[in-house]
């Protein structure tokens, strides 16, 4: 690539016929094993496990621009944060960041975790749905409980429309 005349440096030692493919156009060499190309990350369930954890389900590669230290990438489950957030959409969390009124958040329930969007309250927090969940659309979490359920901020998705 460039301005001619392009050489080869000298300390170069690959086989070029290796990695020119049937086509004559060379090929970039393949990742090592156990290698993730720049901007994949695992993908997690909400559904916390026995042993405290959220399981990876996949990977998924993304833009480096919306990749930051200490992003968590979880896939939605339910339709309760819709047309916000849609069941099966990829949602980045970025653990115990400061949060505004009307952000969306992740937060521990019984059964793993959900997204909903926090309003401060006297003596509290306000987590609501954007739609009826199951038995709960708003939930009120005390000042020193808090600590205890909430989980992340959600930064970004991506999803499907």
């Amino acid at each position: 690539f460039g301005e001619p005349p392009i050489f080869m440096a000298e300390g170069r030692t690959e086989d070029l016929s290796a990695s020119l493919s049937a086509s004559g156009l060379r090929q970039p060499p393949q990742l090592p094993l156990g290698a993730r190309p720049s901007g994949e990350l695992p993908v997690h369930s909400m559904v916390l496990t026995g042993d405290g954890r959220f399981p990876e389900i996949g990977a998924q590669v993304f833009p480096l621009e919306f990749l930051r230290e200490g992003v968590e990438i979880f896939r939605m489950l339910d339709h309760s944060m819709s047309p916000v957030l849609n069941a099966g959409g990829l949602v980045a969390v970025l653990r115990k960041a400061d949060v505004e009124d009307g952000a969306l958040v992740a937060v521990l329930s019984d059964d793993g975790l959900q997204i909903r969007r926090v309003f401060r309250v006297e003596n509290g927090y306000e987590l609501r749905a954007e739609q009826d969940a199951p038995g709960e659309h708003t939930r009120l979490v005390p000042d020193e409980s808090w600590p205890d359920v909430y989980y992340g901020k959600a930064v970004w998705a991506f999803q499907p429309l």
